[in-house]
């Protein structure tokens, strides 16, 4: 498929070079192949690598990248595909001529085909006004982002320094081994998450830990990101800090980053006084169908694809 100067074409696992290539044009951080393929392999939902990327006609360089990660979403114990809104890239030399927006669209048109009901995402602020003005996207609430300091101590920097990460292989769980213990949002719209999806979710090293009845998903890079609370019988404040601060204590931190949507009503009033005001943003959705246009979709950090 042609545009102009630009030749449009779904990505496979064989672009994936020139996927790591486009990351390399904007920062000095060095990607696998190997990280990319198992972010787009997501064959537990029946469908993998959703997007299309785009070259330039003439010199054949890897313009512009769009796709999209397939889920399950969940709403009273019925479950329908969905998919979040991922990694969107372009060149620096082949900006401002709409590849963006062409990208999506195509994107959008084959996750039509595919069955996908609804895209949602995470706009920042780079890419929000493309999504909700020029590509039809409608806000769903805030994500609101907290964060908790929990003080610094030269044995928590000398640890941090010094110990191997292999201590979190050693210490804790790795993610895929979750097993929820508490789902309280069934009147809400949210990741099915059985153990494929677990499985899938560790292209990035995560862990979880259970303290005082409570099992937390959390990752560390440098500071301690907490990804989601599971709990049999509704939390309190006092046993979610006392548990943010025994975590941050054992791996080093010094800091808690957390984000939850607005309408998790329960750890909106418990992290209230840590929200960071001014850094929340929309969660956007792209109803592809008619089903589900109503209820709200409610996520944690553990749903972002950079978790």
């Amino acid at each position: 498929m042609e545009n102009g100067d630009y030749i449009f074409q779904r990505f496979t696992e064989k672009e994936i070079p020139d996927l790591v290539y486009l990351f390399t044009t904007i920062n000095n951080h060095k990607y696998s192949d190997e990280f990319f393929r198992k972010k787009f392999e997501t064959s537990f939902t029946g469908i993998s690598y959703v997007g299309y990327i785009a070259y330039h006609k003439d010199t054949k360089e890897a313009a512009a990248f769009y796709g999209v990660f397939p889920v399950f979403l969940e709403y009273q114990n019925n479950k329908f595909l969905a998919a979040q809104s991922g990694d969107t890239i372009t060149n620096p030399k082949h900006q401002k001529k709409g590849l963006f927006i062409a990208l999506a669209k195509l994107t959008y048109a084959l996750c039509k085909e595919l069955q996908v009901q609804i895209v949602f995402g995470f706009p920042n602020g780079n890419s929000s006004y493309g999504f909700f003005n020029k590509l039809d996207w409608k806000p769903d609430g805030q994500i609101h982002k907290y964060v908790v300091n929990t003080g610094a101590s030269i044995i928590k920097k000398l640890s941090r320094k010094f110990l191997p990460t292999s201590m979190y292989l050693s210490k804790f769980k790795t993610f895929s081994e979750l097993n929820q213990t508490n789902d309280n949002r069934n009147n809400s719209v949210h990741i099915f998450k059985d153990k494929s999806y677990l499985q899938y979710k560790e292209y990035s090293p995560k862990y979880f830990y259970e303290y005082k009845g409570i099992v937390v998903s959390f990752k560390i890079e440098y500071d301690l990101h907490i990804g989601n609370f599971y709990c049999k019988k509704p939390l309190t404040k006092t046993a979610v800090m006392e548990l943010i601060q025994h975590l941050s204590k054992i791996t080093f931190t010094e800091k808690v980053l957390l984000f939850f949507s607005e309408f998790d009503s329960e750890i909106s009033n418990i992290l209230s006084e840590y929200k960071i005001e001014n850094e929340s943003f929309e969660n956007g959705r792209l109803n592809l169908y008619d089903r589900y246009t109503q209820e709200h979709l409610i996520f944690s950090f553990e749903d972002f694809d950079s978790f």
